[in-house]
């Protein structure tokens, strides 16, 4: 009798814990057409939890690298953004990441169907940037920006570069004269 008492607080304690791992990976399974209105629903029913306000989202580009789609915006308060989805089926997208901030510049390192990404996410501020250049683990990356307003910009990786946090990126002009630091003060005067 007690071993029956113990298998079924077993049973009961196994379901209730796959109760929670569903919950927590529900976002992870959310299906959502690509379709700017729904991504930016999507957003912003999350935000709206973040901020208890009243907060205006404006999809500003979008960008296809293989079975990924990737989409940045902007946020009523100043903040830029990007939520990364990857295609289920037929334009049917499940949101794999969504990020939000103050940055300038946003440089994920992702994975497609076919290869390893650097993906460039950001603002230009009003200056003369035409170019950017990512550092990681002693490669140089460089992105032609063109003075675009928001950009999204990408390019192969080798298979073996690991991360793109806590690393570096300058800010070039027409003459590739490092910029960054006027960017950056441009960028705190938003």
């Amino acid at each position: 009798m007690k071993l029956l008492k113990t298998l079924i607080l077993l049973i009961f304690l196994i379901l209730f814990m796959s109760m929670i791992a569903c919950n927590f990976n529900n976002f992870d399974k959310t299906l959502i057409e690509d379709n700017n209105n729904r991504i930016k629903s999507f957003i912003d029913e999350k935000l709206q939890k973040e901020f208890k306000g009243n907060i205006n989202i404006v999809i500003k580009n979008k960008c296809y690298i293989d079975n990924i789609l990737i989409t940045s915006y902007s946020i009523n308060n100043g903040m830029t953004g990007y939520a990364i989805l990857q295609n289920e089926k037929d334009d049917i997208y499940i949101i794999k990441t969504f990020n939000y901030g103050f940055n300038i510049v946003d440089y994920p390192i992702i994975t497609t169907a076919t290869g390893k990404y650097l993906v460039v996410i950001g603002k230009e501020y009003n200056t003369k940037v035409q170019s950017l250049r990512i550092e990681l683990e002693n490669n140089k990356f460089d992105f032609e920006i063109n003075n675009e307003q928001y950009f999204i910009k990408y390019c192969n990786v080798p298979k073996n570069l690991k991360s793109s946090y806590g690393e570096s990126y300058v800010f070039l002009d027409e003459n590739k004269n490092n910029i960054t630091g006027i960017v950056k003060h441009l960028q705190n005067d938003f």
